[in-house]
């Protein structure tokens, strides 16, 4: 600077409240707020290429990458929207109480609950749904009719009176000579069994369904020589009572010391299977039923005499691989040898091998996926023998 040069004084700040203050003061305050405006990016300068598809409207895109992109806009629409549901059920699923069951295979898990689940689930539907399948599970559900079925015969069998008692006390006798009777197991007690019965109405299978009747029976009465009661406890309601007594005879026409001969009475009553008694006619039922007792009780006196002559039990050692078809089960001429060598006829009982019925019952089941019927085995057992 030359001397005698004189210096001009700074200029004032135009912001307010800084009067006086040097320019370099404003200055920095303008950048400083500049510094503070946010910055936003510029767009970036599209190419030269898309400037002239963006200027001759075209699609930038050929048809089947558009079609691709489409199909991945949908698809990435469709898999947000499952993922919403999964996550809307995830929530509801939180929110309900703890269930233990998802299906039927599962209801067994309700045993397994604390009695304070139990409390909580008791308050739902599904628990009280899971209780129900399992009862039907367990229990036989046939309804039976109100009305009381009793029905009344008597044979004679040359026996004597214990005899006659000792074949209708043991369970597996039973299962010879009382038709459909397929399972007649005794209880540890030794006084009840667990019976199953296989009743086909008519014996026509392709009009009729198979009934399968289940039930607990005990002796209500035993006196050996004199009578004999089974009555069931559970499952189908029904009884019957075998009474024994000398028969007449000079009336008879024979019959040599008392005893020889011996009368058995029956009284077997019943509550029938109300559907089957609706639509066939109770009376209808009751004339098949009769015929079935008049079947059995021929085949009781057959297996009666044979006890008695043999002069064992009914259910002895000996008789482990035998079992008795009863009369009117095979049709004639079905050409199937019983184990004593004579075939298998409708007027008569027959001894047939009690292994060899399984094997065929066992293999009919595995071909047709079901339980056979009696006379559904012994075809079976006669291919086997041909």
């Amino acid at each position: 600077m030359p001397p005698g040069a004189s210096v001009a004084p700074p200029r004032a700040s135009r912001v307010p409240g800084l009067a006086g203050s040097p320019a370099p003061l404003g200055l920095f305050s303008r950048a400083a707020r500049r510094s503070r405006r946010p910055l936003v990016p510029s767009p970036a300068r599209p190419s030269a290429r898309a400037r002239a598809v963006a200027a001759s409207g075209a699609d930038a895109l050929s048809a089947a990458e558009r079609a691709e992109l489409d199909l991945r806009r949908r698809a990435e629409a469709v898999r947000a929207r499952l993922a919403r549901r999964e996550d809307e059920a995830a929530a509801a699923e939180r929110a309900r109480p703890y269930r233990p069951w998802k299906t039927k295979q599962d209801d067994d898990s309700i045993y397994d609950l604390t009695p304070e689940e139990s409390e909580v689930l008791a308050q739902t539907p599904e628990y009280w749904a899971a209780r129900d399948r399992l009862r039907d599970a367990a229990f036989d559900r046939t309804v039976y009719g109100d009305v009381l079925s009793e029905f009344a015969a008597s044979v004679d069998v040359a026996a004597t009176r214990e005899t006659c008692h000792r074949v209708w006390r043991d369970p597996a006798a039973l299962r010879r000579f009382v038709p459909g009777l397929e399972r007649c197991d005794p209880a540890p007690d030794g006084v009840c069994v667990e019976a199953e019965l296989y009743y086909l109405p008519f014996g026509d299978a392709r009009l009729h369904e198979l009934q399968t009747l289940r039930f607990m029976a005990h002796r209500a009465r035993d006196e050996p020589g004199v009578a004999i009661h089974w009555q069931s406890t559970d499952g189908f309601p029904c009884g019957v009572n075998a009474a024994f007594r000398d028969a007449d005879a000079a009336a008879d026409g024979g019959g040599e010391g008392g005893g020889i001969l011996t009368t058995v009475e029956l009284e077997f009553y019943c509550h029938l299977p109300k559907a089957l008694a609706e639509r066939e006619g109770v009376m209808k039922v009751a004339l098949d039923v009769e015929e079935r007792i008049a079947e059995c009780l021929g085949a009781f006196a057959t297996l009666a005499e044979a006890t008695e002559m043999s002069h064992g039990e009914a259910g002895g050692e000996g008789e482990e691989d035998v079992a008795w078809v009863a009369a009117g089960v095979a049709p004639e001429g079905f050409g199937l040898v019983g184990a004593d060598g004579e075939p298998v006829a409708r007027d008569r009982p027959t001894k047939v091998s009690r292994r060899a019925m399984e094997r065929a019952a066992r293999a009919f089941e595995e071909r047709a996926g079901r339980k056979p019927l009696t006379v559904e085995v012994l075809r079976e057992m006669g291919k086997a023998t041909r």
